[in-house]
């Protein structure tokens, strides 16, 4: 019965209440909906603002206002399978205020959408916080915020403050754009794009900074364009010299994410060195069983110097690694691109010399540190071991010692190195590139113009 009576408290309501519209321009949507984070149906959520509440009604960018809570500043809300339920707080155990279906529709903001801040669960957001349960117990928050504003909460995640006005300018730019490139991404789960890489770092206001804020004002509803559409500007910090196409990384052709070489991004080198023990383990928790690695070789490159294909050999088999795992696979914050050489290492720090109790005909048992002794093979070969390719067994009274890769004639490795150029998939605007265009007197739009072939800012 409650929610029953929760209903009609909300529709009483909203024949009540003033219907105001905040509408979008015709190109530039007025509010996006922000995936923030996850909870669970049943829980309880505590929110506040001071502006007071007002229920709102979202759609296309569009959002209206359904009921009108000035009064109220502090609420909880309750979600159950069917319903969220609004409460002020300290009256849980009353009706609540409204009850709404739990869909991605409605949601509660501040009476002051465009400059007032709503807290839930001790963070701060612009706008509004919808609770969307689209399957099973978890319920997803989203931010519904203006696209100027959301901004706002971007620009400090995704590029340093420190930058010049014009880089950063660039950088609001390209994040409005991406933003209206990708309307709708994960709208499965109620949302239009993540507070995360998959889509664009995103802080709220805790994470704002005049400076940026600034950058995002001085250029409020400037997008690019590309045949009359908007470009989703993908960035990274530094391409490594050569910006990259998108048809040879992602394997998909956009006209202005082309191959390119890039005279204004700074040098940035970086290394990653891994063991063969860890090689052999990362490719085997990956589900490839080819045992010990005992080689690693580059197959296929890109113009602009990008790995596109690596094959690693081991005593079992090998396995082709393509260019959309290879980073996943060793660590992105490792492995910080696709441009890399690789040379191999003897990493002794890491690597014990191997030792084993050999046992003669005699009977007495030496202990021999394995590393470096040669010895024959069943062959008459003469071979010469190394700490991580051997074993000792006894037969018969006699010992025999084994080399594994060693024995076969292939070279074993005891790790190598990744020497590498550039951070992140290196295709469209490389900030630190941004950064130096920026010092050397271009404009933002120039600056966008260099990154993104044929497109117009506007």
């Amino acid at each position: 019965m409650k929610k029953v009576i929760g209903l009609l408290i909300l529709l009483i309501t909203l024949s009540c209440a003033g219907i105001s519209v905040f509408a979008a321009p015709e190109d530039v949507p007025d509010f996006i909906r922000v995936g923030i984070s996850t909870g669970s149906v049943g829980d309880s959520y505590e929110a506040s603002s001071s502006e007071g509440f007002a229920l709102y009604e979202y759609g296309e960018g569009d959002i209206i206002e359904r009921a009108y809570f000035p009064e109220i500043t502090n609420i909880v809300i309750k979600s159950d399978e069917e319903y969220i339920n609004i409460y002020p707080q300290g009256e849980e155990d009353m009706p609540p205020i409204c009850s709404y279906n739990n869909a991605s529709k409605y949601f509660i903001g501040s009476t002051d959408m465009s400059e007032g801040i709503i807290s839930v669960s001790g963070k701060n957001y612009r706008g509004g916080v919808m609770l969307y349960n689209s399957s099973g117990d978890t319920v997803r928050f989203i931010n519904v915020i203006n696209l100027e504003k959301y901004l706002y909460g971007v620009l400090p995640k995704e590029m340093s403050s420190s930058y010049p006005l014009e880089a950063l300018k660039a950088q609001a730019v390209a994040a409005r754009s991406f933003s209206m490139g990708n309307i709708n991404r994960h709208n499965s789960l109620g949302y239009d794009i993540c507070n995360t890489q998959c889509c664009q770092v995103y802080g709220g206001v805790s994470s704002e900074v005049a400076k940026c804020s600034s950058a995002v004002n001085e250029t409020e509803g400037m997008v690019a364009y590309y045949a009359g559409k908007p470009v989703s500007c993908y960035y990274s910090a530094n391409n490594g010299g050569y910006i990259e196409s998108s048809k040879d990384i992602w394997g998909t052709e956009v006209g202005y994410l082309q191959t390119k070489k890039d005279d204004y991004n700074p040098e940035y080198n970086w290394t990653a060195e891994f063991t063969t023990e860890k090689l052999s383990s990362i490719l085997k928790e990956a589900g490839y069983s080819i045992g010990t690695v005992t080689g690693i070789n580059i197959l296929k490159k890109t113009e602009g110097g990008s790995v596109t294909s690596i094959e690693f050999v081991g005593t079992n088999g090998k396995a082709t690694i393509d260019k959309s795992k290879i980073r996943s696979l060793l660590g992105s914050s490792t492995v910080k691109s696709l441009k890399f050489s690789i040379t191999k290492s003897s990493l002794s720090s890491e690597a014990s010399p191997a030792k084993a109790y050999v046992k003669g005909v005699s009977g007495s048992a030496t202990e021999k540190i394995l590393s470096g002794i040669s010895v024959v093979d069943k062959n008459g070969n003469v071979i010469t071991l190394d700490a991580n390719s051997v074993v000792a067994q006894a037969n018969t009274g006699k010992t025999t010692i084994q080399g594994s890769a060693a024995s076969s004639g292939e070279e074993g490795i005891d790790g190598i190195v990744i020497s590498g150029k550039g951070y992140g998939h290196c295709i469209g605007m490389s900030q630190m590139g941004a950064k130096a265009m920026a010092e050397e007197g271009f404009t933002y739009d120039e600056i966008l113009k260099y990154y993104y072939i044929g497109i117009t800012v506007e």
